[in-house]
């Protein structure tokens, strides 16, 4: 009713009745007839089912109370179970993936975050990720160079180890960058060996986040999509503002 304050909205169709009216859930919003709260939701949102067929979804909020960050809302009982996975932060770009074994992930764009622990540094333009495999929304920083984070694309690979593809606007130094990057979580020393190591080296990388830069042809890693092949080699489709192409990338 007021696009200043946008509702969250859902609908499931029926596979052979695309053209049948469905009811429309909202999954947040604003109760104009009551509180009249003023909550901004839904922004930048990415849907996902659960291992029972749920709908989750991702999504930017700011709420009446003054709170924003990372929502999630999980179809659960009859009714929408709401929660934040991170909050003090504007979100950008949000993209959602599910393991085989049914771990949910979010990797998304951190526009701006509020100086948490009071020294002056505010956290801007970052790629962060977040997964329930605890049994808690656990959030990481994957890459934090001055201008990174959007057009994010999540996939897990069959270990179960999440991949981001991204785009990096600038360095740390300020260097204009507009390249496509990719992140990947390598778990143990032993899945860590970098490429083109001899066997028997000890592994470059150890558990946490490699990052490498895919691709530098102009302005490309825009709108990009993630996903791996049965060898379990990575694929990127990106798009190229500057040549005004859409490139395929394909790890060797």
């Amino acid at each position: 009713m007021n696009f200043r304050y946008p509702d969250l909205k859902y609908v499931r169709k029926s596979l052979h009745a695309y053209a049948t009216d469905a009811s429309e859930q909202t999954v947040e919003g604003n109760d104009y007839g009551g509180s009249n709260d003023q909550n901004s939701v839904g922004a930048h949102n990415a849907m996902l089912l659960d291992s029972e067929e749920n709908p989750a979804i991702f999504y930017a909020a700011r709420l009446s109370n003054g709170t924003r960050g990372l929502r999630v809302a999980r179809f659960s009982n009859g009714g929408w179970q709401r929660h934040w996975i991170e909050t003090g932060c504007d979100i950008g770009g949000i993209a959602a993936a599910r393991s085989d074994t049914g771990v949910l992930g979010v990797a998304y764009h951190v526009i701006a975050c509020d100086d948490a622990d009071g020294d002056g540094i505010f956290d801007t333009h970052a790629l962060r990720y977040a997964d329930n495999a605890s049994g808690n929304w656990l959030v990481q920083t994957v890459d934090d160079a001055t201008r990174t984070g959007q057009h994010p694309s999540l996939a897990f690979d069959a270990s179960g180890l999440p991949a981001i593809a991204y785009y990096q606007m600038q360095s740390y130094s300020g260097r204009e960058l507009r390249d496509l990057y990719f992140a990947r979580f390598y778990a143990t020393p032993a899945e860590a060996e970098a490429p083109g190591g001899s066997e028997g080296e000890e592994p470059a990388y150890r558990t946490g986040w490699r990052t490498q830069n895919v691709a530098e042809l102009g302005d490309v890693g825009l709108y990009n999509s993630l996903w791996f092949d049965p060898r379990q080699k990575a694929h990127i489709s990106s798009y190229s503002s500057s040549a005004a192409t859409i490139y395929l990338f394909e790890e060797r």
